[in-house]
């Protein structure tokens, strides 16, 4: 008797339904969908990745595909980007090697600039760290040019430089003799540093003291076993 239904060993699922459509609309086989499927993971990838990324032609330098981040990080369109090569591009024209690299890179397969200063279209700066690799893709070769935004890491590392140059000052302009010291699991501690009243005070320049033992700056040895016994004090109340 018909039922009118296929057998369950023979029911389609979705995964087959789509490669037989695929199969219909391109006329690929299976391996050509395949390669149609990792290409269109690839695209999603590049369209959310949270870096800019552009995709140039080996041999004439020129951009083919730019990911909707690179537009928002420096403010250009899509448009112009694709089909210029590099160095024709707002942001890089003033990058005076570009041309230069791309011939390097072409050579090498990898470049990498870790603070490349590039500006947005509004003439914003925008500090990036530059990556570009040479990669085959359907047996030829691609170029990818990955580009970070640092600029929340520039402005820490600038906030990070005037704090420690503002206690620089107060080390440097205090009234006391000041000691930076090593403390080594053996031995007498080293002197790592010494403000401007230390070096007027024992006559030494910074270059003669830092390094050496700090029984250098007195003669009497029961300076420098003051020093010892602080130094296991130390050690002491930190469980050492």
């Amino acid at each position: 008797m018909k039922t009118g239904k296929k057998p369950a060993g023979d029911a389609a699922v979705p995964g087959d339904e789509k490669k037989a459509a695929l199969r219909e609309l391109t006329g690929q086989p299976d391996g050509g969908l395949a390669l149609i499927e990792s290409e269109e993971r690839y695209r999603r990838l590049l369209e959310s990745a949270r870096d800019g990324i552009l995709l140039l032609d080996f041999d004439t330098g020129q951009i083919t595909g730019v990911n909707p981040y690179m537009t928002e990080l420096l403010g250009y369109s899509k448009e112009d980007f694709i089909g210029k090569h590099l160095w024709e591009v707002g942001p890089f024209k003033d990058i005076a090697s570009a041309k230069a690299d791309f011939l390097q890179l072409k050579a090498r397969g990898y470049i990498r600039y870790s603070d490349m200063p590039l500006e947005t279209k509004v003439g914003k700066k925008a500090p990036v760290e530059f990556v570009s690799n040479v990669y085959q893709s359907g047996g030829s070769k691609v170029i990818q040019c990955n580009i970070r935004d640092i600029s929340e890491r520039k402005t820490a590392e600038a906030a990070r430089s005037e704090t420690e140059a503002k206690y620089r000052t107060l080390f440097e302009q205090a009234h006391d003799s000041i000691l930076l010291l090593e403390l080594p699991e053996k031995g007498e501690p080293l002197i790592v540093d010494g403000n401007a009243k230390t070096l007027r005070l024992y006559g030494y320049s910074r270059e003669e003291l830092l390094g050496k033992s700090v029984s250098i700056l007195n003669e009497n040895p029961d300076f420098s076993r003051s020093i010892m016994e602080k130094k296991l004090d130390i050690r002491g109340a930190g469980g050492d």
